[in-house]
Order: C-alpha cells, then structure tokens, then sequence
C-alpha cells in the first residue's frame, strides 16, 4: 500500500519531469528546427557541396531535423494528449519506427563522418583520396538501408498496450522481445560511443601532427588539408564532444534498468527511475538541436558562410 508521503513524492518527480520536458523541449523545437534547417541550406551551398564531408553534415542535420520531428515534438504531443499513438494501431507502429530510425540513423552518421575525418587528415594520400563524393552517398545509402532493414520487427513487436487500468501507451511487447529491444537497443549506442572516441582521439592526433610539421612539408600538406577541410574537422571535433556529453549518461542508464528490472523496487526508487527516463530521453536531443549553433561558435569561416547564405536569400 502507498502511503500518502510516497504519493507526493510520486508526484512532485513527476511534476518535475513534465516541467523539465516542456521547457526543454519547446527550447530544443524551436533551435533545433531553425538550426537544422540553417545547416542544410550552409552544407548545402555550391562551394561548400564541393567538399565530401559537407555531404555527411547534410545528411546529418536532415535526420537531426526528423529526430526532433518523430521523436520530441510527438512525446511532447502524448503529454497532452494529442498524439493519436495510444489508441491508433497503424499510426503506433509507424511513429515508434520512424522514431528509432531516425535517433539511430543520426549516430551512425556522425559516425560516417568520424571515419571520413580520418581519412582526410591522414597522412598517406591513397586513404585522403578514399574521401569522396561517391563513397559519401554509398555510405549514407547503405547505413541508412541497414537501419531500415535492421528495425523491421518494430512493426510486429511494437502495439498499443495497457500499463495500469485506463491508461494506454504505445510501446514494445512485454517479455522477452522487450528485453531483446533492450540490449540492442543499448549495443547500437554503446557502438557509436566507443568509435567515436577512437576515431575523435585518431583525427585530433592526425590534425596535430599536421601543425607541427616543418615549414618544406607543411606547404605540401596545405594542398592536401585545405582550409574547409581543416573546418570541418574543428567541427566533427566539437559535435564529438557534446554528444559524448549527452548521449553517455542515457547509455550507462539503459544498462542499469537491464540490470535491475527484475529487482524489487520502492514506490520512490520506481518514482526517481520514472523522472531519469524522461530526463535522459529529453537531453538527448539537446545536441541535434544545437549543433549549427556550435558550428557558428567554432568555425570562422562556417559563420562567414551562414551570413553569406543568410543575405543571399534575403535578396530575392
């Protein structure tokens, strides 16, 4: 039985997530629906299109702009009850994939980029010359058929059940299916993580080593490593380092509720589990929505570009 102190405890956490939910989430729409679209029309921009890595960014920042799409602004739509997903069979299904699909997607194309980074940073000119425009597309149309692929069974394990009487959620089977979710749900973020350190710490080490070559080889290494390219790796470098930030708490708790879910829990424990969910499920969007606006703290020439973009779409 719950006694009355458990019950406000229940309630203040909750109350705390929905105002974290709603203020934060309004924050992340707003930036990040200007943000993305901001990146893609920079990105997107002849001279910079020239540049292979550029195509990554776009490709980047339109699943960033999908994510906060399928994902926020829909979890915020449920908390007032205007998404038809707990009572719409076929809407349930497709939301929930198209949610994963693209949180996932967006992983494993800053991941692209981080292995591209290192390509163009490298040394030796048989792997720079691996960083094209064709192994772009290739890259991001294979990724992006295999998460496609790989999520399939969402569409028969995903449905519309009841967690406690009167209240309906759309969300994995219970049991064992839920579970296997779980772990790989967990195993396609702990991948991204472990990767992106190694490839971040592989191009920070390939970026140094260009800056501290002598004066004869550094004229050679100019043509090679030209001045966009030296930007969008600071950039790759700086995206890196907030979605380290914001992505490895929600990964080292999703571990945790594997671990513990069969363990007997106290009406505030579950209270306390209840707000980290939806706190963790929250900043994780944090970094798709802000990530043009750390590209214009970081680069010189990205601001240049964004200003220049700007005012050529204000002339016509």
């Amino acid at each position: 039985m719950t006694s009355s102190a458990d019950a406000d405890f229940s309630a203040y956490y909750d109350r705390l997530r929905y105002n974290i939910s709603v203020i934060s989430g309004f924050t992340c729409l707003g930036l990040g629906f200007v943000g993305n679209i901001m990146s893609c029309m920079v990105f997107g921009e002849k001279t910079m299109r020239q540049n292979p890595g550029s195509i990554y960014f776009i490709a980047y920042s339109v699943v960033n702009f999908l994510s906060l799409l399928f994902g926020l602004l829909t979890n915020m739509l449920y908390d007032y009850n205007l998404d038809p997903s707990s009572y719409n069979i076929p809407y349930c299904k497709i939301h929930y994939y198209l949610q994963i699909i693209c949180i996932v997607m967006g992983d494993f194309y800053l991941l692209l980029i981080s292995i591209d980074r290192v390509l163009i940073t490298s040394s030796k000119a048989t792997l720079r010359q691996r960083s094209n425009h064709r192994t772009a597309y290739r890259s991001i149309g294979g990724v992006t058929l295999i998460m496609l692929l790989f999520h399939i069974h969402l569409f028969v394990g995903v449905g519309i059940y009841e967690i406690y009487p009167g209240f309906n959620y759309c969300y994995l089977q219970p049991g064992g299916y839920r579970i296997f979710d779980a772990i790989a749900n967990i195993m396609l973020e702990i991948i991204p993580l472990i990767f992106l350190s190694i490839f971040g710490m592989w191009t920070w080490k390939n970026l140094s080593r260009i800056r501290v070559q002598p004066a004869t080889v550094a004229l050679t290494a100019a043509n090679t490593h030209r001045s966009k390219d030296r930007q969008l790796t600071i950039i790759f470098l700086a995206e890196i380092v907030i979605y380290m930030f914001f992505n490895t708490g929600t990964c080292f708790f999703g571990i945790y509720e594997q671990i513990t879910q069969y363990q007997t829990k106290s009406v505030r424990q579950q209270a306390i589990e209840e707000f980290l969910i939806g706190f963790f499920y929250t900043i994780t969007f944090i970094a798709p929505s802000t990530s043009f606006y750390l590209y214009l703290a970081v680069s010189k020439s990205f601001r240049k570009k964004a200003l220049q973009v700007l005012f050529k779409r204000g002339q016509h």
